[in-house]
């Protein structure tokens, strides 16, 4: 169990830290994304940013145990599920293709297995 937990782990690690700083940085994809859909550039700054941002928390937590983190990590969790939400309805109304909107439905097929998995080691 512990061996898919860290398999899962880093794989919802590396894909959020992707996923975030390509937004951040302005990534082609993020630019085509935000044209369409007429967001502005900061608001996808800040969208990227706090993916990161949760990603980190998930990230330190493998690391550290116990304490503050522990309490960071539900929160985090519960902040990427909202996200990808979100990303998905943004992809829907702008009629993106199902090819489009599988990254973020596995990010929170990923985000649940993470959540399960963390609760039963």
């Amino acid at each position: 169990m512990k061996i898919l937990f860290w398999i899962v782990s880093l794989g919802l690690v590396a894909f959020e830290m992707a996923a975030g700083i390509g937004k951040q940085l302005g990534g082609k994809m993020a630019l085509d994304w935000m044209n369409k859909l007429g967001i502005a550039k900061p608001f996808m700054s800040a969208f990227g940013g706090l993916e990161v941002g949760a990603a980190g928390v998930i990230l330190f937590s493998l690391f550290s145990k116990g304490g503050f983190n522990d309490k960071l990590v539900p929160w985090a969790c519960l902040v990427l599920f909202v996200l990808k939400v979100v990303e998905l309805i943004l992809q829907y109304k702008a009629s993106e293709p199902f090819a489009a909107m599988v990254g973020p439905i596995v990010v929170l097929v990923l985000v649940a297995a993470f959540y399960f998995i963390r609760q039963s080691i």
